[in-house]
């Protein structure tokens, strides 16, 4: 029997403090998919959008580039170069040979990441937004700090 859970909550802090161990006990429990879903229009699209980036960095040769760098053997899982998304599930796959969770793992703790930036820049006063799927968010930005920076000069 295989189960397929539909409603994993994997950002509430019950799960999210140990969130390897979650996904852990949730595959020797039987669990063999685990689906994320968002709570908002935006957050379900971020949630896609960063799946479709993980998977994007594995077939350009993420674990690939994990496994060299741990050949040339001066670093280690501690360094906070290591400790980085991404780097630090596949560190952790390649340790135990688990690289079938690799993946859920990689988007699960990118998830969460992204969830701590948004709270933080929320947090902040004067944030400006881009959209950063806009074709011409190049353009936006830098006709954005043209007018800071007019502003600027100007007020002077």
């Amino acid at each position: 029997m295989q189960l397929f859970d539909i409603g994993a909550n994997l950002t509430h802090s019950a799960f999210s403090e140990d969130l390897e161990g979650t996904i852990a006990k949730a595959r020797t429990a039987g669990v063999t998919q685990i689906v994320v879903t968002g709570t908002t229009v935006d957050e379900t699209m971020a949630a896609i959008r960063i799946a479709e980036r993980f998977e994007q960095m594995l077939q350009r040769g993420l674990l690939d580039e994990v496994r060299a760098l741990r050949a040339r053997g001066d670093l280690h899982a501690a360094l906070p170069s290591m400790r980085c998304v991404g780097y630090r599930q596949a560190w952790a796959a390649l340790d135990s040979s688990a690289l079938a969770d690799f993946r859920e793992r990689g988007i699960a703790a990118t998830r969460q990441l992204a969830k701590r930036q948004l709270t933080w820049l929320r947090s902040m006063e004067g944030v400006t937004e881009f959209d950063c799927l806009s074709s011409d968010v190049p353009e936006m930005v830098l006709e954005y700090l043209r007018r800071e920076l007019e502003a600027m000069i100007a007020g002077g």
